[in-house]
């Protein structure tokens, strides 16, 4: 029948999810022409897949430490806890601009070495100046017999390999070029005095983002 052929529709969908995980579905009539403009210049899938993205849980701070010291060995180019806080602060960027969330859960404070996790730089004192060549372990008293437990970022092979290239593309800045790059950025310098004085508030995503894309402007093209 003809004019089923040429009236017919399809129906594509969108999620919409809110706070706490709950799904909304939100139907939409196209055409089928529209549908295969669509899947020609595949924007349906892109933007299926950033909402997917953006089911996944915030992470620890602590796995995606980890993560960062994981892929940095085994690129045998470990980081030292002043690179490995530059790296977490710009990861956390990267994701703030490209994907509009954060990767993780903490809060950066502005430190006059630049933005410091204050968690993680507590793991990794110890070894000062020195490469990190270790994970962080806790140990874990389960019916009595002490557990010893890593943790990991829990994240799809695709995203995870995303942000693995990532990190190594910052990786191969040496740190004072990473330094400078926070310290001349107006979410550091802007805030001088308050620092030396120690009361300087602590980054917004809006300033990690702004960072981020200001610094690495080329790298969401490269990584794309």
């Amino acid at each position: 029948m003809p004019w089923l052929q040429r009236y017919v529709d399809i129906i594509a969908f969108s999620i919409v999810i809110h706070v706490g995980f709950s799904i909304t579905i939100i139907f939409h009539f196209i055409s089928l022409q529209d549908a295969e403009n669509s899947f020609n210049d595949c924007s349906f899938f892109i933007q299926f897949r950033r909402l997917l993205i953006e089911k996944i849980e915030l992470q620890s701070p602590i796995a995606v430490a980890n993560f960062i010291i994981g892929v940095a060995k085994k690129e045998e180019n470990p980081v030292t806890n002043l690179k490995l806080q530059e790296i977490l602060f710009f990861l956390q960027g990267y994701c703030l601009n490209k994907y509009n969330r954060a990767l993780f859960d903490g809060k950066f404070a502005k430190w006059q070495y630049g933005p410091v996790e204050e968690e993680i730089y507590q793991i990794f004192k110890s070894q000062g100046s020195m490469p990190i060549n270790f994970l962080s372990t806790q140990a874990k008293i389960e019916n009595g017999i002490i557990k010893l437990h890593r943790k990991e970022i829990n994240l799809s092979q695709e995203y995870t390999e995303e942000l693995k290239s990532v990190v190594i593309k910052i990786n191969q800045k040496a740190p004072w070029e990473l330094y400078e790059l926070t310290h001349k950025h107006s979410s550091w310098y802007s805030y001088k005095d308050d620092i030396n004085r120690g009361i300087a508030s602590d980054y917004t995503n809006n300033e990690i983002e702004k960072c981020f894309k200001d610094n690495f402007r080329g790298m969401l093209n490269q990584l794309s």
